[in-house]
């Protein structure tokens, strides 16, 4: 073959093999594939919605006017509340919170989401009791660091209901009957 004739072969090879991956790189990035919900960025307007069909514990975003989210108690017909009152929050922040009671240690347990979120002041955890009127319970909060749990507040049970301060989110526990956590609050 002429040098001339085998070098325009090449050349012609060359830009059809480079044309061909051109015409898949284009046509493939082109296409709408479908992706996973992504959070809004900081700047955008906020939008939860995309959270709030992830599914799973009870939540919704909660402005700094405040507002009240209902938690059901797994394995019992109960539900708590959480109230947030207006000036809680520097900004709008989605809340999640579950629970469960367990029946053998007579305690509610809560674990609220953001982790670690702090409050300007402190908002009310509206416990349902199992208890009469009068009775005194205790709310305690799991100290990740120390791996125990820490006596926060105590409340008489009014109305069926007792309200507990809480100024932090993180695991937290209602013992209906004595300390339900052991000597010292220690698990």
């Amino acid at each position: 073959m002429h040098p001339l004739r085998k070098f325009f072969a090449h050349l012609v090879g060359a830009v059809g093999v480079v044309g061909i991956a051109l015409f898949f790189l284009v046509f493939s990035c082109s296409q709408k594939l479908p992706t996973s919900p992504v959070a809004p960025s900081p700047t955008s307007q906020l939008d939860f919605s995309w959270l709030e069909r992830r599914g799973g514990g009870g939540g919704k975003a909660i402005s700094r006017d405040g507002g009240t989210i209902e938690v059901l108690v797994i394995n019992t017909s109960d539900t708590a509340s959480l109230i947030i009152p207006s000036g809680a929050l520097d900004g709008t922040v989605y809340i999640e919170g579950t629970s469960y009671y367990s029946d053998k240690k007579r305690v509610t347990y809560y674990s609220f989401r953001p982790d670690g979120l702090e409050f300007s002041k402190p908002i009310a955890l509206v416990h349902k009791s199992r208890q009469s009127d009068g009775t005194t319970l205790y709310l305690w909060y799991h100290d990740s660091t120390a791996n125990k749990w820490v006596l926060e507040a105590s409340a008489s049970v009014s109305g069926g209901k007792a309200q507990f301060p809480v100024a932090h989110f993180s695991n937290w526990g209602v013992s209906e009957e004595g300390d339900g956590f052991g000597s010292g609050g220690q698990q």
